[in-house]
């Protein structure tokens, strides 16, 4: 499939917020839309750690996008990034754009030498983790969340 994979662009705002609902609508998570608007000014913001991937087609069309997050480490002297979400269009799924959008985040974590990409998939999600399992290699960690 010939895809581009680049930096979300401010012309990109009206189809990636349309994916993102549509990726929330999937996990059973409502997002209200002041979150959604947020996280997109947060993706815009050259100086905020959180940012976005999209796939192209030819067309223009925006079919996917990875967002992650830079941030310090304490085992490491370099940053790393934690790729928090990769959805693809239904259309487009099994075609490997989802692998090209992890390997493109991959890639930019070789040239800013980070010290390690990860990310994480629910248990209950057999597609998640299968996806995640094609393209990372699973760890002996458990993630624990604190109620605050």
């Amino acid at each position: 499939m010939d895809i581009e994979i680049r930096p979300a662009d401010p012309e990109d705002r009206f189809p990636w917020l349309k994916l993102l609902g549509d990726y929330h609508d999937e996990l059973d998570h409502s997002i209200t839309s002041d979150i959604a608007f947020d996280t997109w000014d947060r993706v815009m913001d050259r100086t905020n750690p959180v940012r976005s991937r999209v796939a192209v087609l030819p067309s223009g069309e925006i079919i996917g996008f990875g967002n992650y997050v830079l941030h310090a480490s304490t085992w490491s002297e370099n940053d790393v990034c934690y790729v928090e979400d990769v959805f693809v269009d239904e259309g487009y799924r099994r075609q490997g754009v989802g692998t090209a959008i992890v390997r493109d985040i991959v890639r930019i974590g070789h040239m800013k030498r980070l010290h390690w990409v990860y990310t994480m998939a629910n248990i209950e999600n057999d597609l998640a983790r299968a996806f995640s399992e094609s393209v990372a290699k699973p760890t002996s960690l458990v993630r624990y969340e604190f109620k605050v």
